[in-house]
């Protein structure tokens, strides 16, 4: 699974694109360093598999955000719309 290559963000007419491309190589070693760390830390509630697969699932959940579209129009005040690619 892949991570998005871009999130662009428009809040009313202000784009803000998120070039998570450039990211990747530091989510990498955010994830390389969480699965070492995590099980070592005593979290409330949690097991020490728990703790280790945390950061599998958390790539999971952020690769299976490629081709959402989110579209939020309020009653009053600017629309947001997220769109992952």
């Amino acid at each position: 699974m892949i991570p998005p290559l871009l999130i662009y963000v428009r809040i009313g007419p202000v784009p803000l694109p998120v070039p998570v491309l450039l990211l990747w190589p530091l989510l990498l070693m955010l994830l390389v360093l969480a699965a070492l760390v995590l099980p070592l830390l005593r979290v409330r509630g949690t097991t020490v598999g728990q703790r280790a697969r945390m950061p599998f699932i958390f790539y999971r959940m952020l690769a299976a955000a490629r081709g959402l579209s989110v579209p939020v129009s309020p009653a009053d005040g600017p629309g947001v719309h997220v769109y992952c690619w």
